[in-house]
């Protein structure tokens, strides 16, 4: 699958490969659809949840590549809390917080909650997380390997 994006009038293209499992923890319906719809080329297989608990349940019967998760979300943890119950029993798993909030990526954050990565929810975030996934390490280690592309 092939995807183009423009960046600084040039244009990008991107030859997908679907290789990756890829949970989303989004309470907010509309967020939840734009991201798989980002994102679906990429995976073999989405999850949506709307809560940390719904999502951590899921981790006992199924072994995602990585996690997108918001930070505010429906139930008791937070996307942050969320990531320290992972971190509990999975300290390898990618996740990837996407949210509103700035900052959320500071050092004491990391070093309460475990290591993850950071994107910022904001007029170009959507394309910037398929393309922070697109070219993670965990994708291109489920790509064979291979260098991937951008022409």
């Amino acid at each position: 699958m092939v995807f183009r994006l423009y960046q600084k009038q040039k244009l990008v293209s991107m030859n997908y490969e679907k290789k990756l499992m890829i949970f989303v923890v989004e309470d907010n319906p509309i967020y939840q659809q734009l991201i798989a719809r980002q994102l679906e080329p990429l995976t073999y297989s989405l999850h949506l949840f709307s809560s940390g608990e719904d999502c951590i349940a899921k981790l006992k019967s199924a072994a995602p590549d990585m996690i997108v998760m918001d930070n505010s979300l429906d139930g008791e943890l937070s996307g942050l809390q969320t990531v320290r119950r992972i971190r509990e029993t999975n300290g390898e798993l990618y996740v990837l917080v996407f949210s509103t909030e700035p900052d959320l990526d500071s050092t004491e954050n990391l070093r309460v909650y475990g290591n993850f990565d950071y994107v910022e929810k904001k007029e170009t975030a959507f394309a910037l997380l398929r393309d922070k996934v697109f070219l993670s390490e965990v994708y291109r280690v489920k790509a064979g390997g291979r260098k991937q592309t951008v022409k």
